[in-house]
């Protein structure tokens, strides 16, 4: 927590609809409010390296408007 991470990630509808192919990296302050609150939970337990295909529910995405998300995410950096 508090630290910046660095994420590729790629962002799905529940049925796997592609709906931002994260082709830039992504970077946000852990537990700051400004990534989606399953980010926060998530990302402070990967290493660097790690890789994870997650499904958040809506209340810890962007809540009713897109419904539960998946993201495909691998962490390259922490500073």
């Amino acid at each position: 927590m508090g630290k910046t991470a660095t994420l590729k990630c790629k962002a799905m509808l529940a049925n796997g609809k592609v709906i931002d192919p994260g082709k830039k990296p992504f970077s946000f302050r852990v537990g700051a409010g400004r990534a989606i609150k399953g980010w926060d939970v998530v990302v402070s337990k990967m290493r660097v390296g790690d890789s994870f295909t997650i499904l958040l529910p809506m209340k810890l995405a962007y809540g009713p408007s897109r419904g539960d998300l998946k993201f495909d995410m691998e962490l390259i950096s922490v500073k």
